[in-house]
């Protein structure tokens, strides 16, 4: 029975599923192997090649995997040579799979095949969110380690209630921190309606887009 371990990582995107898993490459001093299911001359021999060939050691990630087999199996990019049954092969570590880590990732869980991601290829299924409350305190206090807790739990309250009913990414969340790091505590929980801001930003773009 080959030794490997699947996961997938699914949720909106901004959520941390690729920051988590360069930290656990990092963590466990892995190697980080990705696989680019997308690309237009990827083969069923190809694929399976490089997971063999892949260093002991190795996470091999393969990302956006909704983007190249729906739930029914259809494919979505015509020209591409891969199969459906040769990118189940790969996962299942035909030819080799001791010591194996695949993430898969997608935005959208439902849209996979049930065969893709049952128990022996996605063991685990964590699921990334939208920004807690809590982890909107802890992202407070790391980038102004000097506040106390009741102005990370004020931060906190003072987004909630520019925010409304809306949500908000940590990676949104990180990129507000980012724009204030020379900022005090003080300043930053008084300027929480630009996270605002920049999401109305990011929907007018993505609106133009559509």
């Amino acid at each position: 029975i080959p030794y490997k371990r699947g996961y997938l990582f699914y949720g909106v995107p901004g959520t941390g599923k690729t920051s988590l898993i360069q930290a656990l490459a990092a963590h466990f001093e892995h190697n980080l192997c990705y696989v680019h299911l997308t690309h237009p001359r990827l083969t069923d021999e190809s694929l399976r090649a490089a997971v063999n060939q892949a260093p002991k050691k190795s996470i091999l990630v393969l990302e956006d995997v909704d983007a190249v087999f729906g739930k029914d199996r259809e494919k979505f990019i015509k020209d591409s040579p891969l199969t459906f049954s040769g990118l189940l092969n790969a996962l299942d570590g035909v030819g080799k799979a001791d010591g194996q880590v695949f993430i898969l990732t997608t935005n959208h869980r439902e849209r996979l095949n049930p065969a893709l991601i049952r128990n022996g290829r996605a063991d685990v299924h964590i699921e990334f969110a939208h920004a807690s409350d809590e982890q909107i305190a802890l992202m407070f206090a790391r980038f102004y380690p000097f506040s106390t807790p009741a102005m990370r739990q004020s931060f906190v309250g003072n987004l909630r209630s520019a925010l409304a009913s809306r949500v908000v990414t940590p990676a949104a969340l990180q990129h507000f921190f980012i724009m204030h790091r020379r900022s005090t505590a003080s300043k930053a929980m008084e300027s929480v309606q630009g996270i605002v801001t920049e999401l109305d930003l990011r929907a007018d773009e993505q609106r133009m887009l559509e």
